[in-house]
């Protein structure tokens, strides 16, 4: 079972929906600030925007309503913040960068709700990750409007 797969069996469960959200990291660039060539940052936007559109299309198969959310910033703060301003139940969200004080550990600390972690070397590099900086999840919340 996959990441994605797990957190379709919770909603289910739950009668919730999925927010499906990637963050893209600010890193610093060769210019020595942390802002983004603009096209790099469209075209990092613009994949993780497909891979989490065919993401929400596999929901709507198994008849879970879902919302694609691609942003950037530091990937934990804008996890705990999304999922908090739109009252998720559950944060289910990829171990793949769950080195101490790294992205996982830091939503774990600091959630407004539970957090499922879930460790599978497929999900990290195939379907969820664009690079190691970066980190999508996935909300549970009430059903969308």
């Amino acid at each position: 079972m996959h990441l994605l797969d797990y957190a379709l069996e919770v909603a289910r469960e739950s009668a919730a929906s999925l927010i499906l959200l990637h963050v893209i990291s600010k890193q610093p660039y060769d210019n020595g600030t942390f802002e983004p060539d603009t096209a790099i940052h469209q075209q990092l936007c613009h994949e993780a925007n497909i891979i989490l559109q065919q993401l929400s299309r596999h929901t709507i198969v198994h008849g879970i309503r879902s919302k694609v959310m691609v942003t950037s910033g530091t990937a934990a703060a804008k996890i705990i913040e999304i999922a908090k301003n739109l009252q998720a139940s559950m944060i289910v969200l990829s171990r793949s960068c769950g080195q101490p004080g790294g992205t996982t550990e830091n939503v774990l600390r600091s959630a407004h709700c539970p957090v499922l972690t879930w460790e599978d070397e497929y999900d990290s590099k195939e379907s969820w990750e664009g690079a190691a900086e970066e980190e999508s999840a996935a909300c549970l919340s009430p059903a969308l409007a």
